[in-house]
C-alpha cells in the first residue's frame, strides 16, 4: 500500500495540473499529459501482445491516436473533429494492412493485422474521446465534466478495491465474480464500487450542480446522477476484465513497470469503456 501510494500520488499531482492549471498553459499541458498516456498504454498493450511488425503498428497507432487527439483541440466543431477522427481511422486501417502484409500474406501477417486493429479499436480510439469531452462546449465546463467522470470511475475503482479485500478476509470469504479473468474481483466488490460511485456522482451533483452544465444546458439532474454512479461501476468492471483478459492471455502480472500500481494501462483499463459512453450522453443531453 505505501508504495502504491508513493507512486499514486505524484501522478494524481500531475492529473490535477492537467485539469486546473489555467489558461493556455493548462490547455497545452493537458494535451501533453493525455498524449503521454495514450502513447505509454498503447506501447504496453502492443508489448503485451507479441506479433510480427508489432513495433512498427504500435507507432502508427500513436500517431493516429496522436492526431485524433489534437483534432479535438484544434477545431472547434464538432462534425469536424469527427469528420478528420474518420478519416484518420481509414488511413490507419490501410496503413495497418500495408505493415501487416509487407513482407507478402501469411497466417503471422493476419495474425498481426488483427492485433493492430484491435488495440486501436479497443485502446486508441476510445480513449481519443477524453479530449473530445474536454474540449466540449463553449463555457470550459467540458474540463470540468471528465474530471468528474474519471473521478468517480477512480473511487469505483477504489470502493471496489476496499470492499472486496475486507470480504475476502472474512471467515466464509466473497464470492468470485470471475475467477477466469480475475480471480480477486468479487460480487461484494462489484456492489461497494457501484455505492461508491453513485455517492461520489451525488456529492458532485449536490456541491457543484453549475459546474455539470454545457453552454448553459444542464446535462446531470439528481435521477441521472445516480444512474451515472452505477453505470459507471458496471462499465468500468468490463473494462477492467478486458484488460484482465489480455494479461492473463500474455501470462502478465501488470501491464508495466510502475511500482505500486502496475502500468498506465493498468490505472486506464476501467475508464477505456466509459469515455465514449459518457461522450455519447453528453452529445445527446447538450
Amino acid at each position: 500500500m505505501l508504495q502504491r501510494l508513493k507512486t499514486a500520488l505524484p501522478l494524481l499531482a500531475v492529473f490535477l495540473l492537467a485539469f486546473f492549471l489555467p489558461g493556455t498553459g493548462g490547455i497545452v499541458f493537458f494535451i501533453l499529459f493525455a498524449l503521454l498516456m495514450l502513447a505509454t498504454a498503447c506501447h504496453e498493450a502492443f508489448t503485451l501482445i507479441n506479433v510480427a511488425n508489432g513495433n512498427l503498428l504500435k507507432w502508427f497507432a500513436i500517431l493516429a491516436g496522436t492526431a485524433m487527439t489534437l483534432t479535438a483541440a484544434c477545431m472547434q466543431d464538432p462534425l469536424d473533429v469527427t469528420a478528420a477522427n474518420t478519416a484518420i481511422t481509414a488511413l490507419f486501417i490501410l496503413a495497418a494492412f500495408g505493415i501487416a502484409f509487407a513482407r507478402g500474406p501469411s497466417i503471422q501477417a493476419v495474425h498481426g493485422l488483427l492485433v493492430g486493429l484491435g488495440v486501436f479499436l479497443y485502446l486508441c480510439w476510445p480513449l481519443t474521446f477524453m479530449p473530445r469531452i474536454f474540449f466540449m462546449g463553449s463555457d470550459g465546463n467540458g474540463r470540468f465534466l471528465l474530471f468528474y467522470i474519471i473521478a468517480i470511475t477512480k473511487i469505483a475503482d477504489t470502493g471496489a478495491y476496499l470492499v472486496g479485500t475486507a470480504t475476502a478476509r472474512l471467515r466464509s470469504g466473497n464470492h468470485k465474480l470471475s475467477p477466469l479473468l480475475s480471480p480477486k474481483k468479487s460480487w461484494e466488490g462489484l456492489l461497494g464500487g457501484t455505492l461508491f460511485s453513485m455517492l461520489a456522482s451525488l456529492a458532485f451533483y449536490l456541491l457543484v450542480p453549475d459546474k455539470l452544465v454545457l453552454d448553459g444546458q444542464p446535462v446531470i439532474n439528481l435521477p441521472i446522477a445516480l444512474i451515472i454512479g452505477a453505470a459507471v461501476s458496471i462499465i468500468g468492471l468490463a473494462g477492467d476484465l478486458a484488460e484482465s483478459a489480455l494479461k492473463r492471455a500474455a501470462n502478465a502480472k501488470d501491464s508495466g513497470h510502475l511500482p505500486g500500481i502496475g502500468g498506465v494501462l493498468d490505472t486506464l483499463d476501467s475508464l477505456i469503456p466509459i469515455a465514449p459512453f459518457f461522450f455519447a450522453f453528453l452529445t445527446f443531453m447538450a
